[in-house]
């Protein structure tokens, strides 16, 4: 995997937190504007699952973080050997 792919997988990432908390935040004011009063119990899931989604979506690029620096650095003391 080269440093490249590594750093579109961390991008990737970032768009994907993004997304899943603007869907949360739609589905948050989506499921408030609902009639049933069982909707209220379903938006402090709906921040619970989201929160638990991004928290991960950051220790994994957290942890991709180092091997991005690692690869671009590999790479350069390739070229610069050659």
């Amino acid at each position: 995997m080269s440093s490249k792919d590594v750093k579109k997988l961390i991008i990737t990432l970032i768009i994907l937190g993004i997304g899943i908390n603007i869907l949360a935040y739609i589905g948050k004011n989506f499921i408030s504007r609902l009639p049933v009063t069982r909707s209220t119990d379903l938006t402090p899931a709906i921040t619970n699952l989201t929160n638990l989604l991004s928290i991960g979506i950051v220790i994994i690029i957290i942890v991709l973080i180092p091997v991005y620096l690692s690869r671009r650095s590999d790479e350069k003391k390739k070229t610069q050997e050659y």
